[in-house]
């Protein structure tokens, strides 16, 4: 079920805001078997330094989430702990919650889960792609470490199903191939909901580090917790989470006025830095 992410109106303080640009967002209320089903075939992921590490298969409706199952053996006499990084679902971005730690000399299982809610949000209705850089770390010093190439692994999905990526929101950026979109006002009588959504779509060649130089939300300057990396041709649906003291005492119930700046930098330096966009909200149609 397809429902409206944001209706919002854009006045731009820059020439560089444009005007509004709608895709057509998508949530469901989570339920039992809301993803279609789609395994893989069992895949090495690493092999050196006496570890082996393997993707075992995929449950896209476990109880907890969708799980990417992984297992490890460890034949060297050092405790070892293996993560993920810049990972990705369907070429969007997305950190699972996963750590597999490895005794000496032993064996080990461990599921990645993949946030169910967050998933519904994007519209990702089943895995035909994944993607990440697994890193293999010695327990006893984390500095001592090996990263992977980047593993991509493919579902009995793909090929099958095609991914869409549609936001709605007001458009920042278009340009260097970067296009940045600012999602819905948050409901912030809940504290789940108090995000704002970052759509990014890195469709260069490099990879790109995201961040906010200034937000004021109805006047008042804030100080946001956020940094996002955006990998080569990925999207990211990156929340801005406010936080509850700030909201608490500033006494916002929604957001009229959104004042915001990006800082977007590559390996090459900073290709896009903004000046404030100002985004009016209609508290009426804003969903």
């Amino acid at each position: 079920m397809n429902r409206t992410i944001l209706i919002c109106l854009c006045l731009s303080l820059c020439s560089g805001c444009a005007k509004l640009s709608k895709f057509d967002g998508q949530y469901e209320s989570a339920s039992k078997d809301i993803f279609l089903k789609a395994d893989i075939n069992e895949q090495l992921i690493y092999k050196g330094n006496d570890v082996i590490i393997r993707a075992v298969s995929l449950d896209m409706n476990a109880p907890e989430g969708p799980v990417l199952v992984f297992s490890g053996k460890n034949m060297s006499n050092r405790e070892c702990v293996v993560t993920l990084k810049y990972c990705s679902v369907n070429n969007i971005m997305i950190e699972p919650d996963f750590k597999m730690i490895i005794e000496p000399s032993g064996d080990a299982m461990a599921e990645a889960v993949f946030p169910e809610r967050f998933l519904l949000t994007t519209g990702i209705q089943t895995f035909s792609s994944i993607s990440f850089i697994a890193r293999i770390a010695d327990a006893s010093d984390s500095r001592k470490y090996i990263d992977t190439d980047q593993i991509n692994i493919l579902t009995s999905m793909s090929g099958k199903y095609t991914q869409k990526k549609e936001f709605t929101g007001t458009q920042i950026v278009d340009s260097n191939g970067v296009r940045l979109i600012v999602g819905r006002n948050p409901d912030f009588n809940s504290p789940l909901n108090r995000q704002i959504y970052i759509y990014a779509d890195n469709s260069s060649s490099e990879d790109i580090v995201l961040e906010i130089k200034e937000l004021r939300v109805n006047g008042i300057k804030m100080e946001p917790f956020f940094i996002e990396t955006i990998c080569a041709g990925k999207t990211s649906w990156a929340p801005l989470t406010f936080r509850d003291s700030d909201i608490v005492e500033n006494g916002i119930i929604s957001i009229e006025e959104l004042v915001i700046s990006f800082r977007v930098v590559s390996v090459f330096g900073t290709i896009i830095d903004t000046d404030g966009c100002q985004i009016l909200f209609n508290q009426e149609t804003a969903v």
